[in-house]
């Protein structure tokens, strides 16, 4: 799922977990995972500035990056994961 920006540009964890890997994806950029109980996992892409590292532990809401441009503007690339299953984000996240 892309979710676009135009105002706030922080990034926030969705969930209580661990950042489990950081890294460079073509057609995503810079990505953070961050692994949660029940071997649940969130990927969050198209990042400008990161601020956690590998192994740190986060809590819900705290802010992990930055948003950057993609060629279709400010977007955020968000995904969940159940081991290998990908799942629905729309049936996960309620619009505040």
């Amino acid at each position: 799922m892309d979710i676009s920006s135009k105002k706030d540009p922080n990034v926030r964890c969705v969930a209580e977990g661990i950042v489990s890997a950081i890294d460079w994806l073509p057609g995503y950029g810079s990505v953070i995972i961050v692994s949660h109980k029940g071997d649940y996992r969130t990927v969050y892409g198209h990042l400008a500035e990161i601020y956690v590292e590998e192994g740190d532990r986060i809590v819900t809401g705290k802010v992990i990056a930055k948003i950057g441009e993609s060629v279709d503007g400010k977007l955020l690339h968000f995904e969940i994961w159940n081991s290998r299953n990908n799942q629905n984000p729309e049936e996960w996240l309620a619009i505040k």
